[in-house]
């Protein structure tokens, strides 16, 4: 009757526990991402576009810096969560390229505080005529974890020697590039916070389960040794 007991309480502990962590690696608390810069939802964590051009150029869409003047272009993004960051995992494109007219450069960071930066991905101007694509898509630093919010700032620049203000000549450097309704986000991010109490019971209760089970094995075998030497 123990030994049943027992092997219920391990199969109800193993499931508890396989459950939670199970669901949390197949989901994400929260995700966000947009297809092109001009998507209706593109700027929904944005708080600053600084000397920012939105570039339509037919199926490509993209920001560059603005090519009214030779400043660098800056998009920063904000999120905000109700409870701790657990783990995160981040898309994000930069391309550059290099023309006889310029070329073009850009950096990610990423940031707990919106205060220190971190750079996540840096993209250098190709070093012969064409372009260069560039992608982060992997899980963030932890040091960027732990907080209740999220950062990402793009810093592009560019040289531009045609001696026109055109579009063009100061779209060498471009952040999310992407074409809208291809499936394929230009930016994403999915978040896990950290489990509330009631996920974290669920596992304390399994872990318990688990351990209970093993002391009474360990009891029994060393109560049949004892019987066994006698």
């Amino acid at each position: 009757m123990r030994a049943k007991r027992c092997a219920i309480t391990l199969i109800c502990s193993v499931f508890a526990a396989g459950w939670s962590c199970e669901s949390r690696g197949e989901t994400w608390d929260f995700s966000y991402g947009y297809d092109s810069v001009f998507s209706p939802n593109a700027e929904d964590y944005t708080v600053g576009l600084v000397n920012t051009f939105k570039h339509d150029e037919g199926d490509s869409k993209f920001y560059q810096p603005h090519p009214a003047n030779l400043d660098e272009a800056v998009i920063t993004m904000r999120f905000d969560f109700p409870e701790a960051t657990e783990d995160a995992h981040l898309t994000a494109r930069i391309a550059t390229y290099t023309w006889w007219f310029g070329e073009g450069w850009g950096r990610l960071y990423g940031s707990k505080d919106g205060s220190n930066w971190e750079q996540l991905m840096y993209a250098p101007p190709p070093e012969s005529e064409g372009g260069e694509y560039w992608k982060y898509d992997d899980l963030l630093p932890t040091s960027l974890l732990g907080g209740k919010e999220l950062w990402f700032q793009a810093v592009l620049d560019c040289t531009n020697t045609s001696g026109v203000t055109a579009p063009w000549s100061r779209a060498t450097a471009q952040f999310s590039r992407g074409v809208a309704g291809d499936g394929i986000d230009a930016f994403h991010l999915n978040v896990n916070l950290v489990p509330e109490p009631s996920t974290l019971v669920l596992l304390t209760i399994g872990a318990a389960g688990l351990l209970v089970c093993g002391l009474r094995r360990r009891r029994r075998s060393s109560e049949g040794s004892a019987s066994q030497s006698v």
